[in-house]
């Protein structure tokens, strides 16, 4: 701060008092008693000996309005005082701020984007509780630069702007989904494939609209599981295994086949994996091929001794907070002495050894039906769908929790997501 002798120095002509000014990055040390013009904030602060403030800064639980006290740089997420302005630098992430849980009228924060990279990555307000604009919808910052103040009212309209609102911040915002089909069936040996399995990273729901969501059912014995979708997202239902009269069906992963001249069903890109192909080496067993997985193809049969293909590897996913395989493909089977075989992790269901039947798929993984050496076929498992978000809820629909800073929506059955 530069340095004066005499009041006369900081006075000019017409009365007028004449500070130093400069942005925040030019502060000096913050001696008590210090004033001056901060060029990048446009106001005026002073000094208390620890930290420069706004002048006129009421504490943070007055309800007079005054000035603000401006925070050091916020990039993580943080809770929010009534009273301060924060500078926000959403470079890496989302950057999530709680106001305050029982706000008085009058109190102020201010937000200002300090990076210049809310396009990019938002910065999501948590209404608490309460509301913003008289919606109880958290709000999310996306133009880049801005600032924005927020001053409480009363419990109808809760938060509501007096600046850096050029439209409302409670507008469309992105979900990412999860949606996985159900897995086919098989026929006594040959392995059901596993449901199809997709999932979005960004996708915009409208605040106030229903979302379709269909959750497939598993194939019945040697048939397809049926397909899930949610939000232009289909995910296809897995392919039935070969049964003695017809090929493998082709599906989200596709089904086993039963004899060494037809081929394993073919999967769907981006989905999931072929099934394997049977041996009919040992005439007395027939051994079949395992349905394919959305992680790799279904296993081909072995000649001797006669054992069935494994089911085709599922995926791991963490999207609700919990590492889970998904869409795993049933595993093959044999007619007579062969032995059994595993299913592929994500709900495959396992072959039976000799004289067992197989094993169904599992329900809501999406798993094929496994094949066994006696009958009857078994069914392919169900599919779901999973919605999340960043922040608290803001949707309806689904069994809802929370992880990781997401809210969760998990359907085990059809119904509607409203945003």
């Amino acid at each position: 701060m530069s340095k004066t002798s005499t009041l006369a120095d900081i006075v000019s002509a017409n009365s007028t008092l004449i500070v130093p000014t400069g942005g925040t990055s030019s502060r000096p040390s913050a001696n008590a008693g210090s004033i001056r013009f901060n060029t990048d904030l446009g106001t005026l602060e002073s000094a208390n000996g620890t930290a420069w403030a706004n002048v006129g800064s009421g504490s943070a639980s007055s309800s007079s309005g005054g000035g603000l006290s401006w925070q050091t740089v916020q990039n993580t997420s943080f809770i929010a005082v009534a009273g301060n302005g924060y500078l926000v630098n959403t470079a890496s992430s989302n950057v999530i701020t709680t106001l305050p849980a029982s706000p008085t009228f009058g109190q102020q924060i201010q937000f200002l984007d300090y990076g210049g990279y809310l396009s990019v990555n938002g910065l999501i307000i948590y209404a608490n509780g309460n509301k913003i604009l008289g919606n109880t919808a958290n709000a999310t910052l996306t133009t880049n630069t801005s600032t924005v103040g927020i001053i409480y009212t009363d419990s109808n309209k809760g938060w509501i702007p007096y600046s850096g609102f050029t439209t409302s911040p409670i507008g469309n915002y992105n979900v990412e989904s999860f949606v996985l089909a159900g897995g086919g069936g098989n026929n006594y040996t040959a392995g059901g494939g596993a449901g199809g399995l997709l999932s979005s990273s960004l996708t915009a729901v409208i605040p106030g609209i229903s979302y379709t969501v269909t959750v497939g059912a598993g194939g019945a014995v040697s048939g397809s599981g049926t397909s899930s979708s949610f939000n232009n997202l289909t995910a296809v239902g897995g392919g039935g295994g070969q049964d003695g009269s017809r090929n493998a069906i082709a599906g989200g992963s596709g089904g086993g086949s039963r004899y060494s001249d037809r081929p394993g069903g073919l999967g769907t890109s981006g989905q999931g994996y072929p099934g394997g192909v049977g041996s009919d080496g040992l005439v007395a067993t027939t051994p079949s091929g395992g349905g394919g997985g959305a992680g790799g193809t279904g296993g081909n049969a072995a000649g001797s001794p006669g054992y069935g293909g494994v089911g085709g590897v599922g995926i791991a996913s963490s999207f609700n907070g919990s590492s889970t395989y998904y869409a795993g493909g049933g595993a093959g089977g044999a007619d007579g002495g062969g032995g059994g075989n595993t299913g592929g992790n994500g709900g495959g269901g396992p072959s039976g050894a000799s004289g067992v039947a197989g094993t169904p798929g599992s329900t809501n993984l999406g798993g094929g039906g496994g094949g066994g050496s006696a009958g009857p076929g078994q069914t392919g498992g169900s599919g779901r769908v999973m919605i999340r978000y960043l922040g608290g809820q803001r949707g309806v629909g689904g069994t809802v929790t929370s992880s990781g800073g997401y809210t969760i929506h998990t359907f085990t059955g059809s119904g509607t997501f409203t945003a």
